[in-house]
């Protein structure tokens, strides 16, 4: 029966060659983005996963009421990063477009919001300007549901048209 030898290097140490340990310890923190190379062959259940998901409705058309299930979770875990929103023509009047995210389950078809509070884009925006909303529930779990709601209000002016929503989700593969 071989005895196992533990030996200690101190200092500096330069291999030149390979190196080929039949098991490796490395420390918590040791190995960053840098270390790894573009090239690594990692499998995508290593991976965190970045979706932008998106709602959108045309340029020709008034935009209209919504309420579009955009995502399923299937990793362990995942977080919500952004939502940001933008009509390329922008509503005037007292006309308006309210844009929620909310996140629903099982049993849970409506959901509830996970905004401090929804997007309002009214004549106060810019054609094409983008809107950034605030995330005050940004976690999910498995088998949560993205929905974006839209509503339109107002009697007087021009309608929106153009609509574009764009929210990114951090997904955990597992």
């Amino acid at each position: 029966m071989t005895q196992s030898v533990q030996s200690v290097l101190r200092g500096d140490i330069v291999l030149q060659g390979t190196l080929t340990p039949s098991g490796l310890n490395v420390p918590a923190g040791a190995v960053d983005d840098d270390a790894i190379k573009s090239s690594a062959a990692i499998a995508a259940t290593q991976l965190q996963h970045q979706h932008v998901l998106k709602h959108s409705q045309s340029h020709s058309d008034d935009v209209v009421a919504a309420k579009d299930p955009l995502y399923i979770v299937r990793g362990l875990s995942a977080t919500i990063a952004d939502i940001e929103v933008a009509c390329l023509d922008a509503p005037s009047g007292d006309k308006t477009v309210t844009v929620d995210l909310k996140k629903a389950n099982t049993g849970d078809k409506d959901g509830s919001s996970v905004l401090s509070s929804s997007i309002v884009y009214g004549d106060s925006k810019n054609n094409a300007e983008v809107v950034k909303g605030t995330i005050s529930s940004p976690d999910l779990v498995d088998g949560d549901i993205l929905l974006v709601t839209v509503t339109v209000a107002g009697s007087t002016g021009n309608d929106a048209k153009g609509l574009v929503v764009t929210v990114t989700v951090r997904e955990d593969a597992e």
